[in-house]
């Protein structure tokens, strides 16, 4: 997180660039602890699900079965576009903590998927 944006590194599929999402444009996060059983069908390792978000490659293994042991969560940042955004930390407090400054006041922030 930077001043005013928030990038995604490793979002873009093949070139692995970067996604810019300016954080006055955010009208929703949310978050979800990962848990294998809950993640099938809903979060994916790099790309598309079969839900309205693309999923950052998470490149430290956090997803699935690894990420239910480290305190992993799944994020989804809502712009108000037709794609959602999706990404993972395993440092969550510290995230909305900062993400939530920098969004408008009236920013949507919910344990649970947004679908």
């Amino acid at each position: 997180i930077y001043p005013g944006e928030l990038v995604l590194t490793s979002y873009y599929f093949p070139t692995a660039s970067s996604k810019r999402i300016d954080t006055k444009t955010i009208t929703g996060i949310y978050y979800c602890k990962q848990k294998y059983s809950d993640t099938v069908g809903v979060a994916s390792k790099w790309g598309v699900s079969a839900t309205p978000c693309w999923w950052a490659c998470d490149s430290q293994s956090c997803r699935l079965q690894r990420g239910e042991r480290r305190g992993c969560y799944n994020v989804v940042i809502d712009c108000g576009e037709r794609t959602m955004k999706g990404f993972t930390t395993n440092n969550l407090r510290h995230l909305l903590s900062v993400l939530r400054q920098q969004c408008q006041p009236n920013v949507v922030c919910k344990e649970g998927y947004p679908w």
